[in-house]
């Protein structure tokens, strides 16, 4: 049994540069940023985790559950 580490290989993946915070996509084996020229700190791009998604979800319905509140209460007098 071989264990492999992660590492993006397909062509046009995304990184992000930890120097600079810039964004790229590359596809060479090691990736350079384009801006400052880093070859260290240079960082797949993922996307946000289940957790984060579900707090941004429940924090978007609190604030519009607030706003609509607000609105009834203030037409209701």
């Amino acid at each position: 049994m071989t264990i492999r580490a992660h590492r993006p290989t397909s062509p046009g993946v995304k990184y992000r540069c930890a120097r600079c915070h810039t964004e790229f996509s590359s596809d060479e084996d090691t990736p350079r940023c384009p801006t400052c020229h880093a070859e260290s700190g240079i960082e797949p791009v993922h996307r946000a985790g289940l957790p984060m998604r579900l707090f941004g979800t429940v924090l978007a319905a609190a604030a519009c559950t607030a706003l609509v509140g607000g609105i009834v209460a203030r037409l209701n007098g």
